[in-house]
Parts: structure tokens; sequence; C-alpha cells
């Protein structure tokens, strides 16, 4: 899970450049407002039904809580996520 939330941030942050946008704020803007997770990446990312049902377990038993930072590293990804990041 936490490979997969490195990568997943990893592609936030591509995508946040790209579109020259700073901050925090203007980040969760621009998320809530876009479609900003390609369906490349989601299923690149969950793969696998298995993965599905960790996921949905896994946000649902966090709701409403505050989360530590992962890092921010393409090494976390465990596909090739370069031909995803096209802006």
């Amino acid at each position: 899970t936490e490979k997969m939330n490195s990568c997943l941030f990893y592609y936030y942050n591509e995508y946040l450049s790209a579109n020259n946008i700073t901050s925090s704020r203007d980040a969760l803007l621009f998320i809530s407002e876009n479609e900003v997770i390609d369906p490349a990446l989601n299923d690149a990312i969950f793969n696998n039904r298995d993965r599905i049902k960790a996921y949905y377990k896994f946000n649902a038993s966090l709701s409403g809580r505050i989360l530590e930072g992962y890092p921010n590293v393409k090494e976390s990804c465990e596909f090739d996520i370069d031909p995803i990041i096209v802006f």
C-alpha cells in the first residue's frame, strides 16, 4: 500500500507541476474539480480484484482521519509510469 500511495503521489506531483499548480490550496481545488487520475493509471495501480478490495477497506477504515504523507518517488511505482504521464 505504501508503494501504491507513493506512486500515486508521484503522479499527482507530476500532474500538478505540468499544470503550473504550486500551492496546496490550488492543488486541492484543481483535483476536486478535474478528473486527475488517468484511467490507465487506475488500471496499472489497481490491477486486480484483491488490491481493489484492500484499497476500499483501507479507505473506509481511515475515513475522516488525517494521514501522514508518502514519499513522492517514481521508484515506488511497480510498473512503468512514464507512458501514462502525458498531460
